[in-house]
């Protein structure tokens, strides 16, 4: 039997903190800046080989930053943070921490950077194999000024953990803006003059702005910053311990995107910024299911720690039916409206007509991800809490060589889209995967059937609407040949959204009261609401 979740779970998994609210609207706030970002890259230098270099060399510091600091150097610190937060001395055991990290991630990434500057040419070649001499050579002058700002985006992990185990939430999801400010800022002012360089200057004045407005964050709330390595602390060890495995796993990861960026290499010029800009366009969509993770983090952790393990499903059951829902039917309209969104967000300045055309192609595979990698972030922060970092690392493995082998076989018929179809193909691998291990962890019977029919039967009931809705369209161009693309548009999404709410209904995985008690308690918990404010929302 799939757990219906009574009330209590329902209420349970739907009642979001002010906290993670708040740090759901401060991520999603820099992840919409990072898509107006792309847009004016895009009016600004189309998609070329100029702007492939520039995406090449811009990977590189991502991936050194997740394999010397990054989301592990952030959960190696965790605990020790959280314990120096909540002794006798907060203030001067938490500055002592800092102080370590801080002087660690200086001299270890300083010296990677300045060494990764004196070997660009070979790092491009690493990252973007498939470049022309040309783009090669732009690439390489790129990376030597975009690998300095390696210091300072794994300085920003030190700076996030010591601000969230002091309840600083707000401040530091805000400083991740800094970054795509000053890209557009230098796109537009520099552009002009120095060319995609100014990409590059802004990446590192952004990384400084980012990791400087943190640190006077944490200077004002009472910790200053340091410099020294004492070895003989040993919350401070006990970080290093931890952090290369955490930083194994999370270098894999990143490592996927990297690698579609070295197969696009091999396409006609702008290969790697067709992929971006693509992938750009489902953003707003894929930060539901950061925000949602993020939001009912606190009750895993809770059912988790109790070893309540129906409570977990119960809680895992309503959040992947609720995304299962909501992200197929946003797969589905973002299908529908590509070739407009398309032409809306990109299509002016120097992006032209081929570029959106491929951009369209790319975005309607994309498009298919979106559910499977919101789902698959979700169940991951369930699957930390039982897997052992080498199961993570081996399944992370294996998904960076599926990725890889896909891509290839993909890419002579398919292209861009070939890439993307690749990365759908993982992202459901994943989820499957998350799922085989939290059956195994959890031994709830039926947790299998639980978890991937919300999926199964959403993805479904959105292939059939858009199947009736293509079909409508089709029928009404016949019918009224002088209709315009727009009117034709809108009938489309008017068959399309009630379609697939009521297949879905009909299968018994629409669950639209929840949604809305949901939407309520979130405004509720927003800062500065009362819990009255919204009663009859």
């Amino acid at each position: 039997m799939t757990p219906r979740g009574g009330g209590d779970p329902g209420r349970s998994a739907s009642s979001l903190t002010a906290q993670s609210a708040t740090v759901g609207l401060g991520l999603m706030f820099s992840r919409g800046l990072g898509f107006l970002r792309d847009i004016v890259i895009a009016a600004r230098f189309g998609a070329s080989r100029e702007t492939d270099a520039y995406l090449v060399s811009a990977q590189v510091p991502i991936v050194f930053d997740a394999l010397l600091a990054g989301n592990g150097l952030y959960s190696a610190m965790l605990p020790s943070a959280t314990a120096a937060a909540l002794s006798d001395d907060p203030n001067g055991k938490l500055a002592a921490l800092v102080k370590n990290a801080t002087t660690f991630v200086l001299l270890v990434c300083g010296s990677v950077s300045l060494l990764g500057a004196f070997f660009a040419s070979q790092l491009v070649t690493m990252f973007g194999g498939g470049l022309a001499p040309q783009s090669h050579t732009v690439a390489s002058r790129l990376t030597m000024l975009t690998i300095l700002s390696l210091p300072f985006i794994s300085l920003t992990n030190v700076m996030w953990v010591a601000l969230n185990t002091r309840g600083k939430f707000w401040g530091p999801a805000i400083a991740l803006s800094f970054s795509n400010l000053a890209i557009m800022a230098c796109a537009l002012t520099l552009g002009p003059s120095i060319g995609i360089y100014a990409l590059g200057v802004g990446l590192v004045a952004g990384s400084i702005l980012q990791v400087g407005s943190q640190f006077f964050q944490l200077w004002r709330d009472g910790v200053p910053i340091r410099l020294g390595i004492d070895f003989k602390n040993l919350e401070f060890i006990g970080v290093l311990t931890n952090l290369w495995p955490l930083a194994l796993s999370g270098v894999i990861a990143v490592l996927s995107p990297a690698v579609d960026n070295f197969v696009a290499t091999f396409l006609p010029s702008g290969g790697v910024t067709v992929i971006r800009y693509a992938q750009g366009l489902t953003i707003p969509f894929s930060l539901l299911g950061v925000a949602i993770s993020i939001a009912v983090l606190p009750r895993l952790s809770r059912a988790v720690a109790t070893k309540d393990s129906d409570g977990i499903v119960n809680l895992l059951h309503r959040i992947v039916r609720f995304l299962g829902l909501t992200l197929f039917g946003a797969a589905a309209v973002l299908i529908v409206i590509r070739v407009p969104l398309v032409a809306l967000a990109y299509h002016r300045g120097a992006f032209d007509s081929l570029a959106a055309h491929r951009t369209v192609e790319a975005l309607a595979m994309y498009a298919l991800a979106i559910p499977f990698a919101s789902t698959y972030y979700f169940l991951l922060r369930a699957l930390l809490a039982y897997m052992r970092i080498r199961e993570l690392i081996a399944i992370n493995a294996a998904m960076l060589v599926l990725n890889l082998v896909l891509d290839l076989p993909f890419l002579p018929s398919l292209a861009h889209a070939g890439i993307a179809l690749s990365s759908v193909c993982v992202q459901a691998t994943y989820v499957l995967l998350a799922v085989l291990v939290l059956r195994r962890d959890l031994k709830v019977k039926g947790i299998g059937r639980t978890l991937l029919a919300p999926l199964a039967v959403n993805g479904a009931a959105a292939g059939l609407a858009l199947w009736l809705s293509y079909g409508a369209r089709g029928l009404l161009a016949g019918v009224f040949p002088n209709w315009n693309g727009g009117s034709l548009l809108t009938v489309q999404l008017a068959v399309l959204i009630p379609a697939y709410i009521g297949l879905s209904r009909l299968a018994g995985y629409c669950e639209l009261d929840w949604i809305r008690r949901s939407w309520s308690e979130l405004i509720r918990s927003l800062p500065g609401k009362e819990s009255g404010g919204v009663a009859g929302a």
